[in-house]
């Protein structure tokens, strides 16, 4: 065997050896590419599975969010309707005090007296057990008003018990 006949045998050897690889290395190209595209389209279809749960899980988290906040809203609806009947009812039972004071007996005004407090201890302590459903102004606001009512009443008891003649404030004002 001559020097040709070798590099001719080796030379085929390595060409059919190229062609091996090349033909080995395009199929595999060929079926990772297929894999590949295959893959991209799994983890697409994951990815917006996994967003359509995600969009429907912020849906419901918002949902409760509302009727948790409409809830709220509507308890604090329902505790300001009723500490406004409860400021009228003061009202009524000051004013009824006030106008009857110097036309009834005294076991009346006593009981008028009662009654006041009454509405005005009612008031109070509704307001105190549901202060946390007001924002700060308005609980500053009604503080001041309860101030200046147990200020307004700390004067009339004085007044009540240091000034026993009654006097007809009508015919001054005449």
């Amino acid at each position: 065997m001559g020097f040709k006949e070798i590099i001719t045998a080796i030379g085929g050897s390595a060409v059919l050896f190229a062609a091996m690889a090349w033909l080995t290395r395009s199929v595999i190209i060929h079926f990772l590419s297929r894999d590949l595209e295959k893959f991209k389209l799994k983890l697409q279809e994951e990815s917006q599975l996994e967003l359509i749960r995600l969009q429907s899980s912020l849906q419901l988290v918002e949902f409760e969010h509302q009727i948790r906040f409409s809830k709220l809203h509507e308890r604090r609806a329902e505790i300001i309707a009723d500490l406004y009947s409860k400021a009228v009812e003061l009202h009524r039972r000051a004013s009824t005090f006030v106008r009857l004071y110097q036309s009834l007996d005294e076991d009346k005004n006593k009981e008028n007296t009662k009654d006041l407090w009454k509405a005005a201890d009612e008031f109070r302590n509704y307001f105190d057990k549901h202060r946390i459903y007001f924002n700060k102004d308005t609980c500053t606001t009604i503080d001041s008003f309860n101030e200046a009512l147990s200020q307004a009443s700390s004067n009339l008891i004085f007044f009540i018990k240091c000034a026993p003649i009654k006097f007809d404030y009508r015919s001054d004002l005449g």
